[in-house]
């Protein structure tokens, strides 16, 4: 899984018509933490599943190879 870029922004004086505000003034930091969390949480299952499939054949391999007269997972 890649990482997305990121860089610095600053917003000085900026004005933005009330037409195109998204939520409520002053509020936007808050939105974009409650973001936040949905991403962590899709970071921490492709983890876990990512670690899981690897098991899973790791497991399989064990099963299967034979080293020395034993199979691996004997050792």
């Amino acid at each position: 899984m890649w990482s997305t870029g990121t860089t610095f922004v600053i917003f000085d004086n900026v004005k933005v018509p009330v037409s195109n505000l998204i939520g409520e003034e002053n509020e936007g930091f808050k939105c974009i933490m409650l973001n936040f969390n949905h991403e962590r949480m899709f970071i921490c299952m492709s983890g876990l599943g990512g670690t899981r499939y690897m098991i899973e054949h790791i497991w399989e391999y064990l099963m299967k190879r034979e080293t020395f007269g034993k199979k691996l997972i004997d050792h």
